[in-house]
């Protein structure tokens, strides 16, 4: 059995990791973290362990050359890099609005959802919540479904109609049904579910959106937080809450292991898990 580590829900500076994506680098596991100032990023591990990543850069933009061309930030197209910089010294991308109109964006406001037009819905007193952590959430989930930066672990994930800009739908129908982002939460898909909507979703801290994923494709148990461990030849089965990491089992006996797990699962998160 492959030795993999779950940080679900562990704190690392400003970043609380949620979920392992699935992606690699350099051997590394990535997971996409949530920072404290509401955005998401993916980290590797190594990254997270060591302490070189501790937020998603909003305390310390440098100007990441990141390659967005092609890629779509809501109404804005990223067409190509200047060599210009924004106040907080991201690069500037020439973006086309859906409505033909051109502008430059600070790669920063792009990823963060800040800026996600030209200004023409404004301009048309439409819900003035750009930038807002309720905004942020829907843009995320939106690049989430339509990009290749979460790799398999979205591949089968839609959203519904009345969300989807490219359906039809709008952030306008995603506030009446979800309501403002309360603080220290994010959105979550209710016990992972294919697809993003009001039935399925729902406002949820970092620690039951660690908790509440899928069985990991590297689970060889079939049992959620239990594992063996060759090296010492025991079943052990652990979960985490708030941040920590808690032992429950440890010892020969697998149907054991089991039953602790689906114990804690009950008394810290009110169901258990497959």
């Amino acid at each position: 059995m492959g030795r993999f580590k779950d940080i679900a829900s562990q704190r690392f500076g400003k970043l609380i990791a949620v979920e392992r994506t699935g992606l690699k680098k350099h051997s590394s596991s990535i997971w996409r973290c949530i920072c404290d100032c509401g955005n998401e990023t993916l980290v590797p591990i190594n990254y997270l362990n060591c302490g070189d990543t501790t937020s998603c850069g909003c305390n310390k933009w440098k100007g990441n050359p990141k390659d967005v061309k092609g890629q779509r930030f809501n109404k804005l197209t990223a067409l190509y890099r200047t060599e210009d910089k924004g106040v907080s010294g991201d690069f500037l991308w020439m973006c086309e609005c859906d409505c033909g109109t051109k502008i430059q964006v600070s790669i920063g406001r792009l990823q963060s959802g800040s800026s996600y037009s030209c200004g023409c819905e404004d301009r048309r007193g439409k819900h003035n919540m750009c930038g807002t952590p309720t905004y942020r959430s829907w843009v995320k989930m939106l690049q989430r479904c339509r990009t290749d930066e979460y790799g398999e672990w979205y591949e089968d994930v839609t959203v519904c109609p009345e969300w989807d800009t490219e359906q039809g739908g709008s952030f306008e129908n995603f506030l009446a049904d979800m309501g403002e982002r309360p603080e220290g939460c994010t959105l979550n898909r209710v016990r992972s579910a294919k697809i993003y909507s009001k039935e399925t979703c729902e406002w949820a801290n970092a620690s039951m959106q660690g908790f509440d994923q899928r069985r990991s494709k590297r689970n060889s148990s079939g049992r959620t937080g239990v594992r063996w461990r060759e090296e010492r030849e025991v079943w052990e089965s652990r979960i985490c809450f708030e941040g920590q990491q808690i032992l429950l089992y440890y010892g020969d006996s697998f149907e054991e292991a089991v039953k602790r797990r689906e114990e804690a699962e009950l008394k810290y998160y009110g169901f258990t898990k497959e």
